[in-house]
C-alpha cells in the first residue's frame, strides 16, 4: 500500500512534466502509458525499494525542467528529489549522478546566467551530501563490500581495462531492445528472476516500440531545446546503475521513466498529423 501511494506521485509528476513541460493536449495518455508498462505494473506494487526510488527520480526531473522552463528556484526542490532517489536504492546513486552530471554540462551557459541560484544549489547538494559522507567515515569499506555482494567486477582482482571492457558490455544489454520488449529475450541479452516478470510479457510493451522510436527521432531533431535533451539523458542514464554489477531488471527499472516520456511523445506527435 505504501508503495502504491508513492508511486501515484511519480505518475503524478509524469503528466505534470507532459502537460506543463511540453504542453501535450493528451498529456493525461502518458499517464494512462506510464501506469501499464508491464514491468511497472509490477514493480509498483510491490515493497522492493526501486518503485520509490523511481518517483524520486520522476519528481527530481520534473523539477529540473521546471526549473529550466520556469522558475529557476525549482532547482532545490530537484536537487532534493534527486538525493531522495540516491539515498532510498543503491543504483540509483549511479543513475541520479550520471544524469545530474549530463545536465550540469547539458545546460552550462543557463545555469552560469543564473549563478545565485546555481550557487544555492550547490549548498543545497553539501547539506544533502553529509549523511552520504557521514556513512563513509564510519563505513569507509561499506560501498566496496556492497559491491562485493552483488558480485560486481569492480572489486575483482582484473586490470582496470577489462573492468571497462565489462561495464560497457553491461550498459549495451541495458539499451538493447531485445531485453526490453521481448517477452523471452536471448540467453546472451541478459536473464530474468521469474518474479520480476509478468507472463507473455516483455519488461516494455512491445506496441509501444514504434512510438518510443518517433520519440526519439523528435528528440533528436529538438536537440537545442533542454527538455527534449533531458528526455534523451534520462533514456542514456536508465542503465548506468546496472552496469556497475550485471544487468537485472530492478537495476534498470530507471528506463520506464524516458519510455513512458517517449511514448507519449510520439503519439502525440503522431496524432497532431491527423
Amino acid at each position: 500500500a505504501v508503495s502504491v501511494l508513492v508511486t501515484l506521485l511519480g505518475a503524478a509528476a509524469l503528466g505534470f512534466i507532459l502537460r506543463r513541460v511540453f504542453h501535450l493536449p493528451l498529456w493525461w495518455s502518458g499517464v494512462l502509458i506510464f501506469s501499464i508498462i508491464p514491468v511497472w505494473f509490477l514493480h509498483s506494487r510491490t515493497a522492493f525499494e526501486p518503485a520509490e526510488a523511481i518517483t524520486f527520480y520522476i519528481l527530481f526531473i520534473y523539477f529540473y525542467m521546471r526549473y529550466r522552463t520556469d522558475k529557476p528556484w525549482w532547482l532545490l526542490t530537484a536537487l532534493f528529489f534527486g538525493a531522495l532517489s540516491a539515498y532510498t536504492y543503491s543504483p540509483a546513486q549511479v543513475a541520479v549522478a550520471v544524469t545530474g552530471v549530463r545536465l550540469l554540462v547539458s545546460d552550462l551557459p543557463y545555469h552560469w546566467r543564473h549563478k545565485k541560484v546555481a550557487l544555492a544549489g550547490l549548498g543545497i547538494l553539501v547539506i544533502l551530501s553529509f549523511p552520504y559522507l557521514r556513512f563513509l567515515v564510519l563505513h569507509p569499506v561499506g560501498n566496496r563490500d556492497q559491491l562485493a555482494i552483488v558480485s560486481s567486477y569492480w572489486v575483482d582482482e582484473i586490470p582496470f581495462t577489462e573492468k571497462l571492457r565489462h561495464f560497457f558490455t553491461e550498459y549495451l544489454r541495458g539499451l538493447d531492445p531485445r531485453y526490453w520488449y521481448l517477452a523471452d529475450p536471448p540467453q546472451d541479452v541478459t536473464q530474468t528472476i521469474i518474479r520480476h516478470l509478468m507472463k507473455g510479457y516483455g519488461h516494455l510493451a512491445l506496441w509501444s516500440l514504434p512510438f518510443t522510436l518517433v520519440g526519439i527521432l523528435l528528440c533528436l531533431l529538438n536537440m537545442r531545446s533542454s527538455k527534449f535533451r533531458t528526455v534523451l539523458i534520462t533514456l542514456l542514464a536508465a542503465p548506468v546503475g546496472g552496469a556497475i554489477a550485471q544487468i537485472t531488471i530492478t537495476r534498470t527499472l530507471f528506463m520506464v521513466v524516458p519510455s513512458a516520456m517517449l511514448s507519449s511523445l510520439g503519439i502525440g506527435w503522431l496524432l497532431g498529423l491527423f
